[in-house]
């Protein structure tokens, strides 16, 4: 083949203007795709209810039979819709990315009533995937009888802009230049009850007020840019989840060698094996008091082995993108080109 392959990318998810932060991981991998393939991106916008997917019916359905060895959708609910409309035979690549597969479980632990009709719809449907990509073992389980194809790909991390910064520097950015208590950042919008910020807000409780800085991103409005500065800026980065599918706030903080604890969701444990200061801590309130304590007491490094750590296991943007590639060449049945790095393995 002398020409590259040609991909169209189907997404909910893609930062505005209005949402910066939204998808910023998806562009981040479409990025990363340059020079390897030709991709086009064709964005239906998410979160608004059925009106935009319907609004956006007949273009989509004239995109999908457009000149492309393969179409890469990024969100099992889409996904399915793109494979009842029919592709003209080419092939498609889906990315499940967490509530798609195991349902949006806020609070109670079950999943809400929209979801137990579509989580599994999209496990149906994805008998129809040429490959089926998820971002961790506990994906993998939700489809693995299904589909003939898989991978575990967790999102790659930017290691040029998520890499360890000066910290005094970065706090006068983010106007902490006198802070001088502990800094932690709740890399997610407080409102997102997936997020479970309660489960914060409990553990706090347990020290006298204003014992801690907290940040969050509340209203997903800080740019995907600005994020590596508020990391840095950061003592400690926390995820507390009820459950996620790779969570990027734990890799990009990672690759800025902060310390971060979070939650046993996804693939938290595996992404946080063998790096300074970070633990996994379940969903007891108490326990996540005493694990403040130690930052509280100055226990947890300034800088970590972390950065290190992720490219080792190969969660670079880089290395994630030969692995897409080769997952491309094979479900539009080209040869390999050359020889991809190492499986992933699984998480627990």
């Amino acid at each position: 083949m002398n020409r590259k392959l040609k991909v169209l990318h189907v997404t909910p998810m893609y930062p505005t203007v209005e949402r910066p932060a939204r998808g910023t991981f998806v562009k981040s991998q479409i990025d990363s795709l340059a020079g390897l393939v030709d991709s086009e991106v064709h964005v239906i916008e998410g979160g608004q209810g059925p009106a935009p997917y319907l609004q956006d019916l007949g273009l989509l359905r004239r995109k999908l039979r457009g000149d492309f060895d393969v179409i890469h959708v990024h969100y099992g609910n889409l996904a399915t819709m793109v494979k009842m409309l029919g592709t003209g035979g080419t092939p498609v690549v889906t990315s499940y990315c967490g509530t798609d597969l195991l349902g949006d479980r806020p609070t109670t632990g079950k999943p809400r009533m929209r979801d137990r009709f579509y989580s599994p719809l999209n496990r149906y449907f994805a008998r129809h995937d040429a490959h089926a990509i998820v971002k961790s073992a506990v994906l993998a389980r939700q489809v693995e009888s299904i589909v003939e194809s898989l991978s575990i790909v967790p999102n790659g991390v930017d290691i040029t802009k998520f890499r360890p910064m000066d910290q005094e520097q970065c706090r006068r950015k983010v106007g902490l230049a006198d802070e001088r208590r502990p800094v932690i950042l709740f890399g997610a919008d407080p409102a997102n009850q997936i997020k479970n910020f309660s489960l914060v807000e409990s553990a706090l409780s347990k020290f006298l007020a204003d014992t801690f800085r907290v940040l969050t991103f509340a209203g997903g409005k800080i740019k995907h840019e600005d994020i590596p500065v508020y990391m840095n800026a950061a003592d400690l980065v926390i995820l507390t989840s009820h459950h996620e599918g790779s969570p990027n706030v734990v890799k990009e903080a990672t690759a800025c060698s902060r310390p971060v604890y979070g939650t046993p969701c996804g693939d938290v444990e595996y992404m946080l094996d063998g790096i300074g200061g970070s633990r996994v801590i379940g969903y007891n309130a108490a326990k996540w008091a005493r694990a403040f304590q130690d930052l509280l007491n100055g226990d947890l490094p300034m800088r970590n082995n972390g950065h290190e750590k992720l490219v080792e296991k190969g969660i670079d943007t880089g290395s994630i993108a030969r692995k897409l590639t080769a997952i491309y060449r094979k479900a539009a049945g080209w040869p390999e080109e050359e020889k991809v790095d190492r499986p992933l393995p699984l998480a627990a």
